[in-house]
């Protein structure tokens, strides 16, 4: 895919560069640190272009999800100033932040930071030493107004008319000074337009600029004034013509949401607030299908699937995965502990080996780092070895599933994208051996998942949807999927 294929270089040159920086494997003298510091900072720009890039791609494509949370806006600012000031504080430069109230808003928090992120770095950029950046925000009527106002080099009137668009650079020679890329700005305005607001700017030359925009307080998909049903006595009619849909889910405003889009469809609802109650009211009630959340209390979503597909009344009725993020969740649904995307920092990638409670044994913990790379490879074992952990090297499927067998390591890093075997094909053969099921897997992969790499991973599971984005439509779509596979042969062997 086009996100593999740019990113997996940056790998190298990101990781290795680091290495070099840091004096990982020796000393290095200043001239030859300044170098490769200016490699390790030109990595991450390009890197910082191709996600925008394909974030724009995503959004131009109807792709782009919106994951809707409440959060305050100064504790996102807060965290923003924090990475900001580090650029700030080599240029001088005076942050500060004008808001009277906390202010609580719905939206992608996430985006919101990258939106306050592309307009604050820009601010600062584009001022001189001992210059000030002042971030402001204030509630019109239903809407947030935000604004970034910069003591900068301003921008002329012609400029400000495709100040937005994407592929598209001001005065090139300011541009180029300033290490812009063109692209920050249009992916704003994209992910402003993305939840209903807008953004416009004020500036001449010389003068400074005023980011301006708006949100709403709250996404109108949300507003949905509905009585909860009350669940505690319900009463289900278990039939061979059940239309009863069981809602696995510890969040109650997302069961909630569920629970209209069903019973607006026509289906009467049941709930289960964690794993053990889904799997006791499933037996009990025999739903027609469940929508299961993966990150339940008591036990997973996983744990959940697993013990249903063992148990003769349960293993046929369909189940639909409604979660937070796709590739997460199918990580884990591999068995994997975490899913690392390249290119990998350490501090992510060590980060995560903490978390994982590797078994005690005599000497260092030992990992394999699975990868067709070698220069993948040999980053990874670098940053491992240097930090204590003993390292087993493979570069394809079958000779990792060998090595995994033979030498029993208690943790396996292992990439996707391999030729004959894949990882795809390794997890399955790893997690389908006793000797093996058990060994912890990271998996670390630039591979974007598609459809047909859905359909590989959740052969027991009728359908993967994410809880962001069009939720309704999807969820009915795949239940009516569902109805018209179960014919009235499949039913009366289901309920014989």
């Amino acid at each position: 895919t086009m996100s593999h294929e740019l990113r997996t270089p940056l790998n190298a040159i990101i990781g290795f560069s680091e290495i070099l920086r840091d004096e990982i494997l020796g000393t290095v003298n200043d001239d030859q640190k300044e170098l490769v510091a200016d490699i390790h900072t030109s990595g991450n720009h390009l890197l910082t272009m191709i996600n925008d890039i394909l974030d724009l791609s995503k959004i131009e494509a109807g792709k782009m999800d919106l994951q809707l949370e409440n959060f305050s806006i100064k504790e996102a600012v807060t965290e923003v100033n924090t990475i900001v000031n580090a650029l700030a504080n080599q240029k001088q430069i005076q942050l500060s932040l004008e808001l009277n109230q906390d202010i609580s808003i719905e939206a992608d928090k996430i985006k919101f930071k990258q939106i306050l992120y592309n307009l604050l770095s820009n601010a600062v950029k584009f001022t001189d030493e001992g210059g000030q950046v002042t971030t402001k925000f204030e509630v019109s009527g239903a809407a947030l107004l935000g604004s970034v106002t910069d003591t900068g080099v301003g921008i002329s009137p012609q400029d400000r008319a495709k100040l937005f668009q994407p592929f598209t650079q001001i005065d090139a020679s300011s541009t180029r000074a300033h290490s812009g890329t063109g692209l920050g700005l249009a992916l704003t305005n994209r992910l402003i337009q993305l939840h209903g607001g807008k953004i416009w700017v004020d500036s001449d030359i010389d003068e400074g600029s005023t980011f301006s925009f708006t949100f709403p307080l709250h996404q109108q998909e949300q507003k949905v004034e509905v009585t909860t049903p009350d669940t505690s006595n319900s009463e289900t009619v278990v039939s061979g013509n059940n239309r009863t849909i069981l809602v696995a889910e510890d969040n109650e405003q997302a069961a909630q949401l569920l629970g209209i889009y069903l019973t607006e469809a026509g289906y009467q609802v049941e709930y289960a607030a964690d794993g053990e109650e889904a799997i006791a009211k499933a037996a009990e009630i025999q739903p027609f299908a469940i929508t299961l959340d993966i990150l339940l209390p008591k036990k997973d979503g996983w744990q959940v699937l697993k013990e249903m597909k063992t148990k003769p009344n349960l293993q046929s009725i369909p189940v639909i995965i409604v979660s937070v993020t796709e590739e997460r969740q199918l990580a884990f649904g591999l068995g994997a502990v975490d899913h690392l995307v390249k290119p990998i920092d350490k501090e992510t990638l060590l980060a995560s080996l903490q978390s994982v409670k590797l078994p005690s044994r005599d000497g260092s913990p030992r990992i394999l780092v699975v990868d067709d790379d070698p220069q993948t490879v040999r980053l990874l074992s670098t940053v491992l070895t240097n930090n204590g952990y003993e390292v087993l090297k493979v570069y394809g499927g079958n000779e990792a599933i060998e090595t995994t067998i033979s030498q029993s390591p208690d943790l396996i890093i292992l990439d996707m994208m391999m030729p004959q075997v894949d990882g795809f094909q390794v997890v399955r053969h790893l997690t389908g051996d006793p000797r093996t099921c058990d060994i912890p897997i990271i998996i670390c992969t630039a591979l974007d998942l598609t459809d047909e790499d859905r359909d590989r991973l959740n052969g027991q599971i009728q359908s993967v949807i994410q809880k962001t984005g069009n939720v309704k439509e999807e969820l009915l779509a795949t239940i009516k999927r569902i109805e018209r596979l179960r014919t009235p042969t499949q039913e009366a062997e289901t309920h014989s």
